[in-house]
C-alpha cells in the first residue's frame, strides 16, 4: 500500500491528478516520462498495490520487495533525470582546449 501511495503521489506531481491510476500511466507514456515497457512494470506493481488495499491479499515477501525495487527504480530515474542536464553541461566535449589525449 505505502509503495502504491508513493507511485500516486509522484504520478500526480508528473502529470496531475488527471482521474484513475490508468489515466495516469497513459499521460506519462505521452509525455514521455515513461516507456510502454516501464508502465506495464509499475502498473503490475500498481495491481499488487490494488489487491493489497481491496482485496485482502497478502503478498509474499519476495512480491512487497519487488514492488518497492520497482518504485523506488522509477524514482530513483526521475531524480537522474534532473541532474543529469547538469552533468552534461560541465563535462567538456572532445576536442575542447580541456580534452586531454590519454
Amino acid at each position: 500500500m505505502g509503495a502504491r501511495a508513493l507511485a500516486d503521489l509522484f504520478m500526480t506531481q508528473k502529470v496531475g491528478d488527471v482521474g484513475t491510476f490508468q489515466n495516469k500511466l497513459d499521460a506519462l507514456v505521452d509525455e514521455g516520462l515513461l516507456s510502454s515497457q516501464d508502465r506495464r512494470i509499475l502498473d503490475d506493481a500498481l495491481e499488487a498495490g490494488h489487491a493489497v488495499s481491496h482485496r485482502g491479499h497478502l503478498p509474499k515477501d519476495s512480491h512487497v520487495n519487488l514492488v518497492f525495487d520497482i518504485v523506488e527504480n522509477l524514482l530513483q530515474r526521475m531524480v537522474l533525470v534532473t541532474k543529469t542536464p547538469a552533468l552534461a553541461e560541465e563535462t567538456p566535449k572532445r576536442g575542447s582546449s580541456t580534452d586531454k589525449a590519454r
